[in-house]
């Protein structure tokens, strides 16, 4: 999920020669709209586009932006805070809990996905298969 926790970057941080080659990857940063961001969540999901694109000359700088702008746990923290006052622990209750040292199996994403379907409608469009190797 990198591409959805950046602070995001500027043009002149891609290299001038990939640019045009690396375009329809870019999109307006979320959180800072003077800066842009890789339109993909991960690597997985940016290897399928690149695929898709015929991209693989760019394949390493579109990989290398996934990593530009971060952002550090504590901003994440930071940012689910402001969202809604209940969240404000969630990190602190995520570490103290056994909760850190589970992992979803394919029938728990599989089921979290069709009731994000279900709940969220056509406005959720990804596969399953993005979500489930």
């Amino acid at each position: 999920m990198a591409g959805s926790i950046t602070r995001g970057f500027t043009e002149e941080q891609i290299p001038e020669a990939v640019r045009p080659g690396i375009a329809p990857f870019l999109g307006i940063c979320l959180r800072d709209p003077t800066k842009l961001q890789l339109a993909t969540l991960n690597t997985e999901t940016a290897g399928k586009l690149i695929e898709e694109r015929n991209l693989e000359l760019y394949r390493a700088e579109i990989l290398n932006l996934l990593n530009v702008g971060l952002m550090n746990s504590a901003e994440v923290a930071e940012e689910f805070s402001a969202l809604h006052p209940a969240l404000r622990n969630l990190t602190q209750v995520y570490r103290s809990s056994r909760l850190k040292n589970c992992q979803l199996t394919t029938v728990g994403i599989t089921l979290a996905h069709t009731n994000l379907r279900r709940v969220a409608g056509e406005s959720f469009d990804a596969d399953l298969e993005i979500w489930v190797n």
